[in-house]
């Protein structure tokens, strides 16, 4: 009898050199998945990217542990987030990752159909950032910058971390949810989708409206999240401490 096949959902982790833990952390989560499982990767799980070809020490060992889950038979799957925008064909070259277009649709284990995104174009009160994004995701934009010197590359993205943070700071550490009649939209019209995944926000959470659902994978700091679906128990966010020591299922979407 063969394997009833899991998927794994995981978003804005933000590794980086400054939280190895983070990184120690996703190796030992990448021992989780095995052959004919599929793991999504929605955006924001690198700091900063600024392209293909300037990947540090960090984000090398990251890239060693997606190859090694796509040489088990695992399929990893990358989606772009604000932070990793930058990411390219060669990225997914090395790690044989395939690319997902934001938003993407998803059928998960039980048969129940979804749509997968990073969030953050449902974040609509989120004006500066709207900003940033318009200018971010222009594909003229990015033509341009991956041929800049990689030294004007570089200085491009420590500002644009910079910035990230003056404006954490300035906002008192508020996080922006999703625009509700943005969400209710995209239900109505796209009515075979009966749940949103999605990151971003920082805020998890299960949101349930009649036969609808939107599940917010949580990011990484003291704790991390992830959520695995299956076909017994359905769709389940799960928080656990760095050493994957304690793992708890803090809402579930069942079969």
């Amino acid at each position: 009898m063969s394997k009833t096949p899991k998927h794994w959902f995981i978003s804005d982790t933000h590794f980086c050199a400054s939280r190895p833990e983070h990184i120690d952390a996703f190796a030992k989560l990448c021992q989780l998945p095995e052959a004919g499982d599929s793991v999504l990767l929605l955006g924001d799980i690198f700091e900063i990217w600024v392209s293909d070809d300037l990947a540090e020490a960090c984000d090398l060992q990251i890239e060693a542990e997606l190859k090694q889950l796509t040489g088990r038979g695992v399929q990893v799957y990358f989606m772009h987030g604000n932070r990793d925008f930058m990411v390219g064909k060669d990225f997914c070259a090395r790690t044989a990752c395939k690319s997902l277009r934001d938003p993407s649709p998803w059928t998960l284990p039980d048969g129940r159909r979804c749509m997968l995104t990073h969030g953050d174009w449902f974040c609509t009160d989120e004006k500066s950032y709207r900003r940033y994004r318009l200018i971010v995701r222009n594909p003229l934009f990015q033509f341009i910058f991956r041929r800049l010197p990689k030294a004007k590359r570089l200085d491009i993205a420590n500002n644009i971390r910079k910035n990230s943070i003056k404006a954490h700071r300035e906002n008192g550490q508020r996080s922006y949810d999703a625009n509700a009649e943005l969400i209710q939209h995209y239900f109505d019209k796209y009515t075979e989708a009966s749940c949103i995944i999605m990151g971003h926000t920082h805020l998890p959470m299960l949101h349930q409206n009649q036969a609808k659902a939107r599940m917010v994978l949580g990011d990484w700091r003291d704790t991390l999240w992830y959520a695995c679906a299956d076909q017994q128990r359905g769709l389940c966010l799960f928080e656990a401490d760095l050493k994957l020591e304690q793992n708890h299922c803090r809402y579930r979407l069942q079969a």
